[in-house]
């Protein structure tokens, strides 16, 4: 079922690696759906074609080195605002236009929380230049974890080879970041994500049925 002809709703659920944004995903939607309601689910990166290029930056299997031999962040941030617009325009507009929800896992607070962990002032304000185009969501639901240290236990869970950004002190840095993002947001739920996962499932239902009447 469409959304009666209005355009549909963009959920964006946040949150640093392990915090839960895939699985909240995926139980939002199908409550959406138990509903009767259209919706489709994405993710940032993407599977387009800029999605796997910072797919495969991310798991190690191309190098975007800076001067000193590090990850160029700025260019990173390049990457992923460009893959945003690409994504918005091929994939999400299109959707909502056509009056389905859009629920998607990870956006531009990304950005900002993980490019930014090593910036100053100019690369934030340079992190929101290049990311002005963005469409604005309407409701971003942050998975908030106190202490990176939880998050990397349940990333151990998953016997998976980590990521470049799935280390401790990096990770404290990017909560603190998101904190602050998230901070200045008017329409964000802000969720304690230890909390048991139906019990969240509950709090992002309760709060994304107003987005909806």
């Amino acid at each position: 079922m469409s959304n009666r002809g209005k355009p549909g709703k963009f959920i964006v659920i946040e949150g640093i690696d392990g915090a839960g944004t895939t699985t909240q995903a995926n139980l939002l939607a199908q409550k959406l759906r138990d509903d009767g309601l259209d919706v489709m689910q994405t993710a940032e990166p993407s599977e387009g074609p800029i999605g796997q290029m910072i797919r495969s930056i991310l798991s190690h299997r191309l190098t975007l080195p800076d001067a000193e031999g590090g990850l160029n962040q700025r260019s990173l941030a390049l990457l992923c605002a460009a893959e945003r617009l690409d994504h918005l325009n091929t994939l999400i507009k299109p959707v909502l236009a056509a009056g389905i929800h859009v629920i998607c896992d990870r956006y531009s607070p990304s950005t900002y929380a993980y490019q930014g962990v090593d910036g100053d002032e100019d690369m934030d304000a340079w992190i929101g230049q290049v990311d002005s185009k963005a469409l604005t969501p309407d409701s971003t639901i942050y998975l908030r974890i106190p202490f990176a240290r939880d998050a990397i236990d349940r990333i151990c869970l998953r016997g998976k080879v980590a990521e470049i950004f799935e280390k401790e002190e990096f990770l404290d840095k990017v909560i603190k970041r998101y904190d602050t993002y998230m901070g200045n947001l008017k329409k964000a739920l802000k969720v304690n994500a230890l909390l048991d996962p139906d019990m969240i499932a509950h709090i992002i239902w309760d709060d994304t049925k107003k987005l909806l009447i």
